[in-house]
């Protein structure tokens, strides 16, 4: 059967297929369209005249009917999941794609990253790029246009926005690449480049169906709204809707440290979805190389075996990460949240991951992270980290009224409600009881920090940031706010502390202001760790507070439940002493060891920030008062010891003067020719009979004293 290809919107990629099929002497036609009217409908007067021809449509918007055996080519929007359209052609034709291929290939699925995960060197990149932007027709004039765009650079939320002079956007890509969120526009159409797609997709699903939108390159790829669409408000509509949907405003990390009663069986359920993860050794060019090595690098090595899972049968700590299914909304979208109602206000926030981590010692922390992405104003933000992080019920009336719990979460489609029962209090809402036994089966656990789990978060509010980095007035103005210090000490509707001074004592102890000027504020509590930001912030800040920090939080919390773990054991052993003080003495030289650390790292501020959470949790009080227990304890084992001991000498002594005294009383009376067999029995037994009763009476002595 004949075929007849149709080509679709000018780039490279089209340029390398049309030479490809020019080379091959394949039929087909080329009207040199645009990305805007790429259209099935512009070669309408071609398709169908040959009914027994085969057509192969490439990269084309299917606005009209398909004719008799026709072959789609393309790569997005629903054909996202298929490979880059050269290399389609070049399966069609039976050819075995070239280097460059390759390249123009990755090039136009995952841009310049996937030409370097691709092998790329710097003039290959280069060479792609700018015959890209040639077949798309950029000339230098346009180019030059906008370099002067770039000069205004604007922000909306955490996107970089840029104005483009010029229809193609490819010029302003290439020269702001390595960029974390870019949308560039016109009045007439826009494209955003960044991470968000598939809750893009969900939003503008009408659009994408009809046309008006597309986009490819998967979760991290592109979204674009198609030239002529749109008019220039429904543009910055979209803008902001996008800028909505996309951005993180904060990020919430709760941790819930917990004690293993007895041993626990640390293993995955068949049925589970946790999976232990072993600590890996990366390759340079894996994705997540750089940040695990600024991460292990970050720390010294004596501290890694606590942090990070060696997979060895004596391994410190044991690292599962949860397989996360994807629960599918009202609104069609597929990110799983963590969501609960607030006074019949619901708040959803993605799920990024949920970790468990167990050690050796019976101490575990489950940790859910989670982005917020829908709520920038303070108060949301303030009540996801009052109410997102309660596992229980403070105390029974709140079951009714609520005024410190939500009334509900939802968590992968279940709802859940706190329990009560007057008979098992401390017991954490049932999706916390289920994810942990998905790794401990039936073993018990028990919470160490009341009722709430702990928090880490980071906010980002540019007026805020703006306000507390502006001067050293406005510093101490923003310190002593009332936002900062229910930030900071993860308080509800009113503030804890009513007393001026003891406040501002309170919150200068627990301010780190190190990146002020830099529109960062750190704030530490027994309980909590946050940092205030604006969307300018260097993204390594970030970074560090949810990796290396993180790491330090869950450490600390590590250690103080496993003090409370050791004075709950040394209570226990008091009726036990000589069975249970050899292996909680062994357990806790080994928790010295192992877990406990006064320093981390030899970063200025790692070293500041861990010394400001050891003092918050107490552990060096907590430490240094076991060290008193565990002392106190074996001075109690070694004088139970010693009197044992002192008491086997006595009855030894006792036989041993009864044996004296007889022998020589027999010596005596075996002289005297008269003694006779009687007698002996006689003076024998008068001696044992003083013997008993000195031994009893100086034990009864003993056991006074």
């Amino acid at each position: 059967m004949k075929r007849i290809f149709l080509l679709g919107g000018q780039d490279l990629e089209m340029q390398e297929i049309r030479r490809l099929l020019e080379k091959r002497g394949e039929q087909f036609e080329d009207r040199k369209l645009g990305w805007d009217n790429a259209l099935l409908s512009a070669y309408s007067d071609v398709v169908g005249t040959d009914t027994d021809a085969e057509y192969v449509g490439i990269e084309l918007r299917e606005d009209i009917p398909l004719p008799p055996h026709y072959i789609r080519i393309d790569h997005h929007n629903d054909f996202s999941d298929r490979p880059a359209a050269i290399l389609q052609v070049a399966e069609l034709l039976g050819i075995e794609p070239d280097r460059r291929m390759k390249l123009v290939a990755a090039n136009d699925s995952g841009y310049i990253a996937a030409m370097q995960a691709a092998g790329a060197t710097e003039v290959e990149i280069n060479d792609i790029r700018t015959g890209d932007r040639r077949a798309q027709g950029l000339t230098e004039e346009d180019e030059r246009q906008c370099d002067k765009a770039l000069e205004n650079v604007d922000t909306k939320g955490d996107i970089k926005v840029v104005k483009s002079p010029i229809d193609m956007f490819s010029y302003i890509t290439d020269k702001l690449y390595p960029y974390t969120k870019l949308l560039v526009y016109t009045n007439e159409q826009l494209c955003y480049y960044g991470p968000g797609i598939d809750r893009l997709k969900a939003v503008f699903a009408d659009a994408l169906a009809s046309g008006k939108a597309y986009c490819g390159g998967g979760e991290n790829g592109f979204f674009g709204l198609a030239k002529g669409c749109y008019s220039e408000q429904g543009i910055e509509n979209a803008i902001n809707l996008i800028a909505q949907k996309v951005s993180i405003y904060s990020h919430h990390i709760f941790m819930y440290p917990f004690i293993i009663e007895g041993e626990a069986k640390k293993c995955v359920a068949a049925n589970s979805r946790w999976k232990r993860v072993i600590e890996n050794v990366h390759k340079a060019d894996d994705a997540e190389a750089e940040s695990y090595y600024n991460e292990k690098n970050y720390f010294y090595n004596f501290v890694w075996p606590a942090l990070y899972d060696s997979g060895a049968p004596d391994t410190v700590v044991r690292h599962y990460e949860y397989d996360i299914p994807a629960v599918q909304d009202a609104n069609n979208d597929e990110c799983p949240y963590y969501a609960f109602v607030v006074k019949d206000k619901t708040y959803r926030l993605k799920i990024k991951y949920i970790n468990l981590n167990l050690y050796n010692n019976n101490v575990g922390v489950l940790s859910f992270y989670l982005d917020n992405c829908d709520y920038p104003d303070p108060d949301d933000v303030l009540k996801i980290n009052q109410y997102g992080r309660r596992i229980f019920l403070p105390y029974a009336a709140d079951r009714n009224n609520h005024y410190e719990t939500a009334t509900k979460f939802e968590l992968f489609g279940r709802t859940y409600e706190y329990p009560f029962d007057p008979n098992q209090p401390n017991s954490p809402i049932g999706f916390i009881n289920e994810l942990i036994s998905g790794v401990i089966g039936n073993s018990h656990f028990k919470p160490i920090i009341d009722d709430r789990m702990f928090v880490l978060s980071w906010y980002r509010n540019d007026r805020f940031a703006s306000q507390f980095s502006s001067s050293a007035a406005a510093y101490d103005s923003f310190k002593n706010s009332e936002f900062w210090y229910k930030y900071v000490f993860v308080d509800g509707d009113s503030l804890t502390c009513q007393n001026n001074e003891m406040q501002q004592r309170l919150i200068d102890d627990a301010t780190y202001p190190r990146w002020q000027k830099w529109c960062t504020l750190y704030g530490i509590s027994r309980y909590s760790m946050v940092m205030l930001t604006n969307f300018g912030c260097p993204l390594f800040l970030l970074d560090y507070f949810v990796t290396e920090y993180v790491r330090m939080s869950e450490l600390l919390l590590v250690q103080r439940a496993s003090i409370l773990n050791f004075s709950m054991r040394i209570k226990q052993s008091v009726s036990s002493l000589e069975d249970n003080y050899e292996k909680l003495h062994s357990d806790y030289i080994m928790f010295l060891n192992q877990i406990h650390f006064r320093e981390v790292t030899a970063q200025e501020q790692g070293i500041e920030l861990y010394q400001m959470l050891y003092k918050k949790m107490d552990i060096g009080r907590q430490v240094k008062e076991m060290d008193n227990e565990i002392e106190e304890l074996h001075n109690i084992v070694e004088n139970r010891r010693s009197r044992q001991l002192n008491k086997g000498g006595f009855w030894v002594a006792i036989i041993a003067m009864f044996v004296a005294v007889t022998s020589l009383a027999n010596d005596i009376l075996i002289g005297k020719v008269c003694a006779k067999w009687d007698t002996f029995l006689i003076v024998d037994t008068i001696i044992l009979v003083i013997a008993v009763t000195v031994a009893i009476f100086f034990n009864r002595r003993m056991k006074k004293h």
